[in-house]
């Protein structure tokens, strides 16, 4: 989706501005020893990418938790794919969705009978298509340009949503769900939860209670942050990458 968009949209944006040019001369920077970039790596997916994203996900999580009790199984099992996975994409264009912290929301959603596609269709909107991303995109190329960003994002993924429920048959049996969880949980899975329940505690401790808690309001206002501190180069970039962060988990 980010491939073809960045495409589109950018094509679009040079054809009308051919003379644009970045104000960041290009500069071939030396790679750094392989063990660095390995180190490096690593504290990014395990501390910085955890640091954003646990208490997101335990919202998640608690969201999903208190929200499965209301939805009748097959609440969604009456509705059409081809007609759930727009709908989807639509609420999730005009709010900021956390991707990660989402995902369990989403399988909620899918056990209670909505498709595959309609939930993969409100992960991918929501981080792409929020305020922020909207307000740099047409202050910086007109609001021809956001609108077509925004729309260039929903047909895409309404595609992809669609492909994917035509590839799987379109819903997920919810006694397949209840099945599962009645069968209990595999050691694969036992030991994933404890691993990731000790990342998320010691990213407690590393951040304290305020840092921890605070995520939810800095990843909310970090576009606009950024926005201030790098006037002049281009922002596309600065959504983009915030957007990958939350949708790492899915």
């Amino acid at each position: 989706v980010a491939m073809f968009v960045g495409w589109f949209v950018g094509g679009w944006i040079d054809r009308r501005q051919p003379d644009r040019q970045s104000d960041v001369p290009a500069v071939q920077a030396a790679p750094a020893p392989l063990s660095t970039r390995l180190r490096d790596g690593l504290r990014t997916g395990f501390i910085d990418i955890v640091d954003d994203s646990a208490t997101w996900i335990l919202v998640g999580l608690c969201l999903a938790a208190i929200l499965s009790p209301f939805l009748k199984p097959e609440a969604f099992a009456n509705i059409s794919p081809f007609v759930q996975v727009p709908l989807f994409a639509v609420i999730g264009a005009p709010i900021y969705v956390c991707a990660t912290g989402a995902t369990p929301l989403a399988a909620i959603l899918i056990a209670k009978g909505a498709s595959p596609g309609a939930a993969l269709a409100f992960l991918l909107t929501g981080p792409a298509t929020n305020a922020t991303t909207f307000g740099v995109l047409e202050r910086l190329h007109g609001r021809r340009a956001a609108f077509l960003f925004m729309g260039a994002v929903v047909v895409s993924v309404v595609t992809f949503g669609i492909g994917t429920d035509l590839v799987l048959g379109g819903t997920v049996d919810p006694r397949a769900a209840v099945e599962a969880h009645e069968h209990g949980y595999s050691t694969l899975q036992l030991v994933c939860a404890a691993a990731l329940t000790g990342l998320f505690a010691a990213s407690l401790v590393r951040q304290g209670p305020g840092g921890f808690v605070g995520q939810l309001g800095k990843l909310t206002n970090r576009g606009g942050d950024h926005d201030h501190s790098h006037d002049g180069h281009d922002h596309d970039d600065d959504s983009s990458s915030e957007s990958s962060c939350c949708s790492s988990g899915s």
